[in-house]
């Protein structure tokens, strides 16, 4: 699809998930489409106990089974599923060429080391979610004393589905950023924490989120964003700063979420396109 037909249609995002902050990734790439917050209640608990253990899998998984999880509710919330009739679904409401996706992330960090604890065959360590600040301090591989000084990798899974569409499967494409965490002291991670970081870790992959956290990163050196469209293919690089400082909180987190308008508005409007 050409740019010229993109801009002459109307497009429409709904971003299905319990964060705001995504829905603000969002809205900053694509102010020329209507973003729509679809709230989530669905529990990813049990996912991850039968998530692959592979970063891009797992992340990928992840975000389809939320994405089909709450599919109901999301549709019926956009108005696009008559579900009180007969489960068929109604496009009436919407004007002629409108296009109408929905989309959902999930976010994983990776500790790149030399060496694993006995046991592990891979090359890095997940950074997932914290259960609680105090664990997450005293926690010798996954806390902030282990990741100081070191690379780390925030990789991130969008599925998305056709809204108008239904028979149509969701598809999965994949975003790593790798950036360095600054050789922080414990005086200025206490600091960080007591400015509001407390509330930020349990909600975060790592606890230590590149906008919200970004005076704990070495922005002096390079922030690099690369993309797969399959877990175990290759992967293309896409974005690259040498020096990140001048990057605003916001800007950061399309990073996070994959929220990459070159990249991601084609492969959007590509869900629409008939299947072969």
């Amino acid at each position: 699809m050409s740019t010229e037909t993109i801009r002459d249609t109307r497009y429409e995002i709904g971003v299905l998930t319990g964060a705001l902050v995504k829905v603000d990734a969002y809205r900053y790439a694509f102010p020329d489409w209507t973003v729509t917050h679809i709230p989530s209640e669905f529990s990813e608990h049990e996912i991850k106990y039968e998530a692959p253990y592979h970063p891009l899998a797992r992340v990928g998984h992840i975000a389809e089974a939320k994405l089909v999880g709450d599919r109901t509710a999301a549709t019926a919330f956009l108005g696009v599923l008559d579900a009180a009739i007969d489960g068929r679904y109604d496009t009436t409401d919407l004007v002629a060429g409108t296009r109408r996706y929905i989309l959902c992330t999930d976010t994983l960090q990776l500790l790149h080391v030399d060496s694993q604890p006995e046991g592990a065959e891979e090359s890095y360590i997940y950074l997932e979610k914290p259960d609680s600040v105090e664990e997450w301090l005293g926690d010798p591989i996954r806390g902030p004393t282990a990741i100081r000084g070191r690379w780390v990798e925030v990789v991130t899974a969008i599925s998305a589905i056709d809204a108008i569409d239904f028979e149509k499967p969701p598809r999965v494409i994949f975003f790593r950023t790798r950036v360095k965490m600054k050789n922080f002291t414990d005086a200025e991670l206490f600091r960080w924490l007591e400015d509001g970081g407390r509330e930020i870790v349990t909600q975060t992959a790592g606890g230590l989120p590149i906008a919200q956290a970004s005076s704990l990163y070495d922005k002096s050196t390079p922030l690099t964003v690369y993309r797969q469209d399959d877990p175990h293919g290759s992967e293309r690089e896409i974005l690259r700063y040498e020096t990140w400082e001048h990057l605003p909180p916001t800007e950061l987190l399309t990073f996070v979420y994959g929220a990459i308008r070159h990249e991601v508005e084609p492969w959007l409007v590509s869900l629409s396109e008939p299947i072969a």
